[in-house]
């Protein structure tokens, strides 16, 4: 296994690391300016290389010998990407093009072109046929054998995107970010609906059972819920926070839609008549908590079943998630972990364990690191809490969960310095697929109500739409 890497003393220098020995085996010199990025093929035999310059260089790992030279493009390659299959390589410029080359020949396959001036990340889908390339806020689909632009989400938050729900039968994207809005996208041209607006942090989203109505839920200074009206954006009435319950962390809709219910940071369940906007006595899950905060801070996220029958919330500093019966307000079971996601019929919770491994110093002494360590994700039976399945991967923490809409497929985000999403068979763990591309940590997973398509939010303030393969 290899490790290219590029050093700013000699940044037009690309330093070949064996890191089975440690060792570095070349330096690989053909820049005559900086490099700015590196991909290495699927099959890790051929790396590319690009530069503040119109060349991209691809070579072979093994030997260290420059195979071409890939003329035609930017004068500036912020970003390179090989094509799943490795048959292609694509390279993003700073004057607002996407160049596509055959690997084999050097021929120029495919030249996109874009009002943009600029291009920072790119990346291929796992089937090859579309590019995701990111202006700043802005994200492109693009088709690569049209060139045309799929989708167009111009400034899709200007901070973390925190939070993604999909609606209309597919047709429509709703986010949450940090920069205080919830956005409204139209997924046929990528274009924004609406923008709702608030004074703090979007952390909770839910949609009414005939899809007209739109829940969130604020952090400090706004601490409030709102409903939405998700055809007009019009904010139809809200909820403030009160006292120590100051901020709502998950949100859902009764299954007639005559009722909200809310989750806040105390651990307390907040319930308001949708029509008449009172608020109905509160329920208080009978929980203990390991480590009971002054503020009220013992639920930092939870998820509703659908219809509100259940709720999964997840304790402050990664202390387990409480499983509580609604009905009666008791926790049927507790299980360890902090990243949470209920299957759409209410009948399987998925959880992430954050695990962290132990990394040996040259001087001897150890340190925790993330990456090392190996989060198993579990399915539990939520009637009984009976473990179905455990999944684990080496070297592997989750951070974001997500069924589709049957229940045979969960998506899982790895954080850390991996950044993939990982696709598994809910029947027996087996993976699917492992989407690559992400140079940002994954805040929220979606999927499309058919199941084949995959939303996800980064910190970076991009939104990336995958295709994903089905559980027969």
């Amino acid at each position: 296994m290899f490790l290219a890497t590029c050093r700013t003393v000699d940044n037009n220098r690309i330093h070949l690391i064996d890191l089975d020995r440690g060792l570095e085996t070349r330096a690989l010199a053909g820049h005559e300016q900086p490099i700015r990025s590196l991909a290495f093929s699927p099959d890790g035999k051929t790396l590319a290389s690009g530069a503040a310059e119109e060349v991209v260089i691809l070579w072979d790992v093994a030997s260290g010998r420059e195979l071409r030279r890939l003329v035609g493009g930017d004068r500036f390659h912020g970003t390179v990407a090989f094509a799943p299959d490795g048959t292609s390589v694509a390279a993003s410029g700073g004057e607002g093009r996407v160049t596509v080359w055959e690997v084999a020949t050097g021929r120029q396959r495919r030249r996109i072109e874009s009002t943009w001036n600029w291009y920072g990340r790119m990346a291929f889908s796992p089937d090859g046929k579309t590019i995701a390339s990111s202006s700043d806020a802005v994200l492109h689909l693009w088709d690569v054998e049209t060139g045309r632009d799929r989708i167009e989400m111009a400034e899709a938050h200007e901070l973390s995107v925190t939070r993604l729900l999909c609606a209309e039968g597919g047709r429509t994207l709703i986010t949450g970010s940090d920069d205080r809005t919830a956005r409204v996208w139209d997924l046929t041209s990528g274009r924004q609906r609406a923008v709702l607006r608030h004074k703090g942090w979007v952390r909770a989203l839910a949609l009414s059972p005939d899809g007209k109505t739109l829940a969130t839920g604020a952090h400090p200074p706004d601490s409030g819920v709102h409903l939405w009206d998700l055809a007009t954006g019009r904010e139809l009435r809200s909820w403030p926070g009160r006292g120590r319950s100051e901020a709502a962390v998950a949100v859902a809709f009764t299954s007639d839609g005559k009722e909200l219910l809310s989750l806040w940071r105390d651990g307390s369940v907040r319930r308001f008549e949708v029509a008449s906007g009172q608020e109905a006595p509160a329920i208080q899950p009978k929980v203990s908590y390991g480590k009971e905060q002054a503020a009220g801070d013992n639920v930092t996220a939870g998820l509703f079943s659908p219809g509100g029958a259940v709720l999964a919330a997840s304790e402050q500093f990664g202390q387990g998630i409480h499983v509580v019966d609604m009905a009666t307000g008791r926790e049927r079971f507790k299980a360890p972990g902090r990243a949470i996601a209920l299957s759409a019929d209410g009948t399987t919770l998925a959880v992430a364990q954050l695990v962290y491994g132990k990394l040996e110093l040259a001087d001897g002494r150890t340190r925790s690191v993330m990456d090392l360590g190996e989060g198993p994700i579990r399915l539990f039976d939520v009637a009984t809490g009976e473990e179905r399945l455990k999944i684990s991967r080496p070297s592997s923490n989750f951070f974001s969960l997500a069924f589709t809409p049957d229940g045979k497929t969960l998506a899982a985000a790895q954080g850390g310095k991996t950044n993939v999403i990982r696709v598994f068979n809910t029947t027996d763990g087996r993976e699917l697929a492992a989407l690559r591309g992400h140079d940002a940590f994954t805040s929220g997973l979606c999927f499309t109500p058919d199941g084949r398509g995959l939303a996800s939010g980064l910190q970076d303030t991009s939104v990336l739409i995958w295709d994903v393969p089905s559980t027969p």
